[in-house]
């Protein structure tokens, strides 16, 4: 087959794929995640029970318990996987009440129908009724229990952790098992000062009940929202688990009152009569002929109390016997009937579970982020194929028909695997396109580079395919591999920006490499190709030749010195603002309909959050003056499922601030501490990684200067954050590893020729080899810089919350990456090369004949090779011979 034929295949190939993914797109569509459609996510931890570890086994079947209550119906579609360090990851997009499935979660319900019998404050009047005293917080409940006589702290079922002073739960922490429990919730080795420890006694349960929403019995209304009951643990037979229920449904009798209807298996049927006749026997003999309330406890919460008629059920509701056995539980609020019943539909978690980490997004949000990324998105490509026309002419409008193929292909991709598209992967989406550029920049400065050496169209299209392929693997191989590090470390908010710039550099090269190549060896056959102006501006490559970069190091050298000392004056004075995904707590974000200040936003907050809450107002579009803001941030430690849901509907109060748009996120201490040590890990595994890779590649010489320039490139991007007081994320560090890989792509660029220039420049110095190099590749690289810089830079102007967090880290970074690679990493090279044995003979031999080379001396290109041009000696010296055919062969094995 001829080569005009194969190149015809070829693109006959990539456009139907380009067709098939446009199809695909347009019949699939994209799948959006939470942050683009609103809904839930949440992290959750199990927490070992009596003993017994959890398995792998014990996490999936609490995950597919988890599935069937989020998605009974199967039309929610959440994504609910286990990871790791005994944790269960879920993602809800579209849900409409996302606290509402939070709450079912980790619910772990039982039906204790003795309810005033196992509580330990229970006053009789009379003989005929009885009054329930319960307490009005936690911390009194518990106290008083720790003074009752045989309370033993040595064998306490349960622990919790008050703030001394306030007398509530420490940072929100649960009452868990053990306190080791409790403080890896707060992030704590050992007891935090001014706190307090109190137990729940052996034998007993500590149960709160919603006063609002539940009408908890004994609650007055001067009790607080939320009160507290210390349960004895019922014995065997006079509970009735969720797992000996085997149906439930959620209906109305005949008057219309809501009910739950229930069918048993197992010993359920059999307790369940027991416990019923238990409770007529006790109310006949009290004289009571309304009967005693039970109780329904589901994760820790009374939210029913409802009650068997002793008229109607002498001797206990017996449904062994039946024909359609079952029960009804009467006298229940239509949501705990709901909830109830999907809790036992769905069956009984094996392990309890605590909640790390919680994001709530509201759809409007959603719509809004979506809709400034796509902004960003569309202008940053029209930019890029802007600039790449103005700077290659002809070469530059078949980069964009590549970009316009690379769209469709990754698009097609997305749809059809299919990737839940995310805010981070916008982010990453939007960096792939200068990744998709630049690797067309690095061919057409080859083709350049050819075509001035004086070779023709043709052969200079495929000789600058074949000798600028091995550069373009090589870069992006390091961004292939901080991308797939950090998707395997990130959390899943980071995951989705990781697989799309995973995708998308693999798209990316095969667009460049495969369909460009194609395109342009096809059009080559025609005789406008034969003119130079197609490749745009070709000039003699010699515009940079006159500069001594190498010279100059210790300049540099000074500047990236100063530079960094000021950064860490300031991370020692002031440190790193780190955001919730590190410290924990609970962050709200959300706009308001009418400009506050920030002194009348925390005016407003504190009441629900305390004193230490930080609010701050975003600067950007939404901003009215100069002190007052329409968008606003609201973190503290972290909140309570009541108190988040109150401190909601005072912002969304019209009268109050009328918030829109509002997004919720939970973070536990030890969570943000595991995301923390999973953001070191993730850097150190990736710069061994590529310390390893570049080795392999090149030798250790240039892997030294690989490694100071990336951990320059980190520092400088740590100190920036400091100054600038921007809030360090997640987010934050995807891009900071992003950057790792996306720095190394300049250097690898200018390493390569220095490598190809080594055997060719046999007459220069190590620095004026590296200098020459530089000289030949800084057009490149400053371009592959820019169409990088152009869609971030966009990114950050149109983007919003984390979208923003992306752009300013990556423009950081990259302007970081382009200096080093020249400034630092380059220099740093020359230096190393010049101690090494050969450049050390090679110097003394270019002295002795007087023929040493100033650093900084124009070099002219010749056909298969570079020659330097040379100062006229003190003595006769003949010229360097020129190569010769089998020099110019061996060159080009060596390029």
């Amino acid at each position: 087959m001829s080569e005009k034929r194969k190149n015809l295949l070829v693109l006959a190939v990539v456009i139907a794929l380009a067709a098939a993914s446009a199809v695909a797109v347009s019949v699939k569509g994209f799948t959006q995640g939470l942050d683009l459609k609103g809904g839930l996510q949440v992290v959750l931890k199990a927490e070992p029970t009596n003993n017994q570890p959890v398995t792998q086994t014990i996490l999936d079947e609490a995950a597919a318990v988890m599935r069937k209550r989020i998605d009974p119906n199967g039309t929610l579609q959440p994504e609910v996987r286990t990871a790791s360090g005994n944790t269960i990851e879920i993602s809800i997009p579209g849900t409409k009440n996302p606290n509402q499935v939070s709450d079912l979660l980790t619910a772990g319900g039982f039906l204790n129908f003795d309810f005033y019998k196992y509580l330990s404050k229970v006053s009789w009047l009379g003989g005929q009724k009885f009054s329930v005293a319960p307490d009005n917080s936690a911390y009194d409940l518990l106290t008083r229990a720790d003074q009752q006589k045989g309370a033993d702290p040595a064998t306490a079922a349960q622990w919790a952790l008050f703030d001394a002073k306030t007398r509530q739960f420490y940072r929100k922490a649960p009452i868990l098992r053990t306190q080791q429990q409790v403080l890896q919730i707060v992030g704590a080795k050992a007891q935090p000062a001014g706190t307090k420890w109190l137990f729940v006694p052996a034998g007993t349960m500590a149960v709160s009940c919603e006063n609002v929403v539940d009408g908890c019995i004994g609650a007055t209304a001067k009790s607080t929202p939320v009160v507290w009951y210390l349960f004895q643990k019922p014995p065997p037979g006079q509970v009735v688990t969720a797992s000996e229920i085997s149906s439930a449904s959620s209906t109305t009798d005949q008057a219309g009152n809501p009910i739950v209807s229930l069918s048993y298996r197992g010993n359920g049927a059999k307790d369940f009569l027991t416990i019923t006749r238990s409770t007529v026997d006790e109310a006949n003999s009290q004289g009571n002929s309304q009967g005693f309330p039970n109780a329904i406890v589901v994760a820790g919460k009374l939210v029913s109390t409802p009650t068997v008629n002793p008229g109607q059920f002498p001797q206990g509701i017996n449904t062994i016997n039946d024909l359609n056995p079952g029960s009804e539980i009467t006298n229940i609020s239509k949501p705990s009937a709901d909830r109830l019943t999907l809790e036992i539909q769905s069956g009984t978690l094996p392990v309890s579970f605590a909640t790390l980490s919680e994001s709530i997004v509201s759809a409007t949000l959603g719509k809004d982020s979506l809709r400034s990324g796509l902004i960003a998105g569309g202008i940053g490509l029209a930019f890029v194929m802007v600039f790449l026309i103005a700077f290659y002419g002809f070469l530059g409008l078949i980069a964009d028909i590549a970009l316009i193929i690379y769209g469709l292909l990754l698009a097609g991709i997305v749809a059809i695997l299919p990737v839940t598209m995310t805010l981070p992967g916008i982010a990453g989406t939007i960096l792939t396109i200068g990744v998709a550029a630049d690797a067309n920049i690095v061919i057409f400065e080859r083709i350049k580079e050819e075509v001035r050496a004086g070779r023709s169209i043709r052969a200079a299209i495929a000789t600058g395919y074949r000798r600028g392929f091995h550069t373009i693997i090589d870069a992006n191989v390091v961004t292939l591999i901080t991308a797939a590090v950090l998707y395997a470390s990130a959390t899943s908010s980071v995951k989705g920006f990781a697989l799309m710039l995973l995708i998308g550099v693999v798209t990316s090269i095969f667009t460049a490499v495969v369909a460009t190549r194609a395109l342009l060896m096809v059009l080559s056959g025609f005789a406008f190709m034969s003119s130079r102006r197609v490749l745009g501006a070709i000039g003699t490559g010699d515009r940079w030749k006159r500069f001594d970069f190498i010279g100059r190091k210790t300049w540099w050298f000074a500047f990236s010195g100063i530079v960094l000392v000021v950064g860490a004056i300031s991370l020692g004075t002031s440190g790193l603002n780190r955001g919730i995904d590190f410290t924990g707590g609970s962050q709200l974000d959300f706009h308001t309909t009418k400009a506050l200040t920030q002194t009348q936003m925390s005016t407003l907050v504190d009441p629900f959050t305390g004193s230490e809450t930080v609010v701050r107002g975003v600067v950007g579009a939404h901003q009215t003056q100069s002190n007052t803001f329409t968008h606003f941030q609201v973190q503290s430690h972290f909140l309570s499922s009541d108190v988040q849901k109150k401190l909601t509907s005072a912002l969304e109060n019209p009268q109050n601030a009328g918030a829109t748009q509002l997004s919720v996120k939970n973070v536990s201490s030890s969570f943000g501490q595991s995301v923390l040590n999973s953001a070191y890990l993730a850097i150190v595994f990736s710069l061994i990684i590529i310390f390893l890779y570049v080795t392999y590649r090149f030798e250790w010489t240039f892997a030294v200067p690989v490694m100071v320039a990336l951990g320059h490139d980190i520092l400088l991007t740590i100190g920036v954050y400091s100054l600038s007081g921007r809030s360090v994320t997640a987010d934050t560090v995807a891009a900071v590893l992003t950057v790792l890989g996306y720095s190394l792509y300049d250097t690898v660029i200018v390493f390569d020729r220095v490598r190809e220039n080594v055997p060719i420049l046999r007459r220069y110095t190590a620095s004026k080899i590296v200098n020459e190099s530089l000289a030949e590749t800084i057009t490149r690289s400053l371009n592959t810089s820019v169409v990088t810089l152009i869609p971030v830079v966009l990114l950050f102007v149109f983007g919003s919350g984390s979208l923003t967090d992306f752009a300013f880290a990556l423009i950081v970074g990259v302007a970081s990456g382009a200096y080093s690679s020249i400034f630092i990493a380059a220099p740093l090279l020359a230096i190393l090369m010049e101690r090494q044995p050969a450049f050390v003979k090679r110097r003394s031999d270019l002295a002795r004949a007087g023929e040493l080379p100033t650093t900084g001396q124009p070099a002219v290109a010749v056909a298969g090779g570079i020659a330097p041009v040379l100062p006229a000696p003190a003595t006769p010296l003949q010229p360097p011979p020129a190569p010769t055919r089998k020099r110019r062969r061996a060159h080009g094995r060596n390029r």
